[in-house]
């Protein structure tokens, strides 16, 4: 029992991404101009120091009124509310970096402080109202203006902050040209055991409210086509709200990805990736047998995890597996999908070109009667 503790504990540690109600008068309208929603997305910056993302988003999470964008958003549950943010990105940003202050530094520190010209940062965050989100569908048949979207969906360990961060980092490295919209859940935002638990019940709470925001994504931006990336925790709620949407005639995706999935892979196997094949044009999952974080989840739960690699990697009609095991990670192995710049250049063939594996510079490799693919270093 006390190993046990112990592991959650650590495991917990190295699973982070993986850190009143605002009155109504607050909210504004979303104009659309023309047949889809525009102003999202990388937008020209009068810095010369930095360019700015605007992102749409959705969340569960109960606003706290707080005039600090960090403190805006913390971790109770709340209802599903829509908005815009603004996060800038340095001009002089390497693909893979979320540029922060040192991690060891003093915030109130002026030297130390956040700055956009050097930092990714949450400049600020605008609530919509959601009548004007729900009203006449938008023709997809004319909807010129908005070819594509990307849903973020963060894992566990992750605060609304760094989650409109790493959207923003994603959509830029990425050169993403559509609408990137982030749904942030209600996770703590901290790696305590408690908080480990509290963020698995969480992410199976939201999912309602994960398959309503897909929906208004989906139906009302005017996008021809919706991608999804999830990582690690996020995945379970991704999956679960997928099977919610299979359930609507109209409601199909292009690209899922699922990244680093926390899910039990036996699960998986045998009741997850079945139900959901149906749900895109094509599902990718990433698995590294290098991800020492879900390596410790494995040990906590007693069972592999569906993001792990090596030997029993998942392997399923209808979903494409990528195997990172052979690129050099960070020190957990488990944020890859927007650190590693060789993934990131995948994740680009996959999103804005639509290739498949066959059609990228990964190796094939054969188990049985199952395909897979290896990412090269």
């Amino acid at each position: 029992m006390r190993i046990k503790l112990f592991l959650l504990l650590l495991g917990t540690c190295l699973l982070g991404a993986c850190k009143a109600a605002p009155p109504q008068q607050n909210a504004v309208p979303l104009k659309p101009e023309g047949t889809g929603w525009t102003g999202f997305g990388i937008m020209r910056s009068d810095s010369t120091d930095y360019e700015v993302v605007e992102i749409f988003y959705g969340t569960d999470r109960r606003a706290t009124g707080s005039d600090d964008e960090e403190d805006y958003f913390l971790g109770e549950r709340g209802d599903l509310t829509y908005g815009r943010l603004r996060v800038s990105i340095p001009k002089q940003h390497r693909t893979g970096v979320l540029d922060s202050p040192p991690f060891w530094a003093p915030d109130w520190l002026p030297l130390f402080g956040k700055n956009p010209g050097d930092h990714i940062v949450l400049l600020s965050i605008e609530p919509l109202l959601n009548e004007s989100l729900t009203g006449a569908r938008k023709s997809r048949d004319t909807a010129a203006l908005v070819r594509d979207a990307l849903v973020f969906i963060h894992g566990f360990n992750t605060s609304f902050e760094d989650a409109a961060r790493r959207c923003a980092q994603i959509t830029y490295d990425l050169k993403f040209p559509g609408v990137p919209a982030l749904f942030s859940w209600p996770s703590e935002g901290t790696w305590s055991p408690l908080a480990y638990t509290a963020d698995e019940a969480d992410a199976r709470w939201t999912v309602p409210h994960l398959a309503e925001f897909l929906a208004v994504v989906a139906e009302r931006s005017g996008a021809h086509r919706v991608h999804i990336l999830a990582h690690s925790m996020g995945t379970r709620a991704l999956t679960a709200a997928l099977r919610i949407a299979l359930n609507r005639d109209s409601l199909r995706f292009n690209q899922v990805i699922l990244a680093a999935p926390d899910i039990d892979a036996a699960e998986f196997r045998r009741d997850i990736g079945p139900a959901i094949v149906g749900a895109a044009e094509r599902i990718t999952l990433y698995a590294s047998s290098n991800d020492r974080a879900l390596a410790f989840s494995r040990v906590v739960h007693d069972n592999q995890m569906a993001g792990e690699g090596g030997q029993n990697i998942v392997l399923l009609d209808g979903i494409d597996t990528i195997d990172a095991s052979e690129l050099d990670p960070d020190l957990l192995g488990h944020s890859y999908f927007s650190e590693v710049p060789s993934v990131i250049d995948d994740l680009f063939k996959l999103l804005r070109h639509r290739l498949g594996p066959d059609e990228r510079r990964l190796e094939s490799r054969q188990r049985g009667n199952a395909r897979y693919w290896l990412l090269p270093p």
